[in-house]
């Protein structure tokens, strides 16, 4: 007997925004009218997702130092190196692939930016924690994504969370239950991916060319978002239409975070806070404390 497959509708298809040297997928304004448009506001828990485009050049973004807090960055290194640090500790090149995730806590200093000039390619990804983990100090985690291979001709790196079981589970520790994926379908290939939690789901190819099936319903084209119900649990399939191309393709789904929260961004970084009030209260925190003693 066929066993019954509750498969996570899809809801909106939206093309990313190509700004500068970025693919803005998921972003807004801040609470004041600074920043960026994205495709999409917020895919709770999801607060921001750029697919950086290639670059061949050492020390980008120039962004320098900058401050962040009540939320994790995600960076997944694809191709290429990263110089990376946190105020204050040693300074640290990472290669491919490669993920690397500050959970910012009460407060960070971050810098990261193109190691060498190779040529790089990322994907960053930040989400919200919960308010009770703002208080605490900033964590990074760094691990090489785990690599699952399956028959149906998918590769899967899991970036965050353990997706396919304890075996694949990755060492990023955050406090808001989510996964991230990033796959590879061969012509044809295909993926289930099970048990996707309530909350925030969103897929994106992003090989140029691509299109993929998703759901037995929609077709989402290379650079566009496809973004999930809020279904509890429930199955993501997805196809690869091209029978001569492969795909590249990013998956996250995580439950929502239910309180308040508001955006500021200053000096080149950004605070996720349950208010305007709050989130200044964090950039007075910052211009006093300064980079080596902030959220210490």
């Amino acid at each position: 007997m066929k066993r019954a497959i509750n498969l996570r509708a899809v809801t909106d298809v939206v093309p990313a925004k190509d700004i500068g040297p970025f693919y803005r997928v998921i972003g807004s304004l801040d609470e004041i009218g600074q920043g960026s448009l994205h495709a999409v506001h917020d895919i709770n828990p999801f607060t921001l997702f750029d697919e950086v485009k290639v670059t061949r050049e050492a020390g980008v973004p120039p962004f320098g130092p900058h401050p962040h807090h009540g939320l994790q960055v995600l960076t997944c290194i694809l191709k290429g190196s990263i110089w990376n640090k946190i105020w204050d500790y040693p300074e640290v090149v990472y290669e491919a692939p490669m993920g690397v995730c500050v959970n910012a806590g009460r407060g960070a200093v971050h810098e990261e930016k193109t190691a060498v000039s190779d040529e790089t390619k990322t994907l960053q990804i930040v989400w919200l924690i919960p308010e009770a983990s703002r208080s605490k100090v900033a964590t990074e985690s760094t691990q090489e994504p785990h690599l699952v291979e399956f028959e149906s001709g998918a590769s899967i790196r899991v970036w965050v969370g353990r997706p396919f079981g304890d075996e694949s589970a990755s060492a990023v520790v955050t406090p808001t239950p989510l996964n991230i994926i990033t796959g590879t379908l061969k012509p044809n290939g295909s993926l289930e991916i099970e048990d996707t939690s309530a909350g925030g789901t969103f897929l994106y190819p992003f090989s140029a060319g691509a299109r993929v099936q998703v759901s037995d319903s929609e077709t989402v084209k290379s650079r566009h978002v496809a973004i999930f119900d809020d279904a509890s649990g429930g199955v993501i399939k997805v196809r690869n239409e091209s029978s001569t191309d492969e795909v590249e393709f990013v998956c996250g789904w995580g439950t929502r975070i239910e309180e308040p929260w508001v955006k500021l961004l200053t000096h080149n970084g950004f605070f996720l806070a349950r208010s305007l009030e709050a989130a200044r209260l964090q950039e007075k925190l910052f211009l006093e404390q300064g980079m080596t003693s902030y959220g210490k």
